[in-house]
């Protein structure tokens, strides 16, 4: 940085584009209403997905998947990971004692 004073970044996105009812929306960062994604699958015309939600899935009696696969061991890594990534190489370019001054991480 070559300015003296406060910095900040905003990483802002809409959640969930595209998707009636939630895009926009803070709830779209977790799972969605079964209605609602049968509406935008339906709408994209993926029906096996359709049958299989509105049948086995209803059905299920506890969740089939046993461990959260997520981004662990991809080459694909999530917006906020490549971005603490980043943040932590140029930080720690900084001493300790002036990192510890100047810089506050609110997430």
């Amino acid at each position: 940085m070559t300015t003296e004073g406060p910095f900040a970044v905003v990483a802002k996105r809409k959640m969930c584009p595209g998707v009636k009812g939630v895009e926009g929306e803070c709830h779209g960062h977790d799972v969605i209403a079964l209605a609602k994604a049968v509406d935008y699958l339906t709408e994209r015309n993926y029906t096996e997905a359709v049958a299989w939600l509105n049948g086995p899935a209803k059905k299920a009696a506890k969740d089939p998947q046993t461990e959260y696969l997520g981004t662990k061991g991809s080459p694909y890594n999530s917006n906020r990971n490549t971005f603490g990534d980043a943040v932590c190489k140029v930080l720690a370019k900084l001493p300790e004692a002036e990192r510890k001054r100047r810089v506050m991480v609110i997430d």
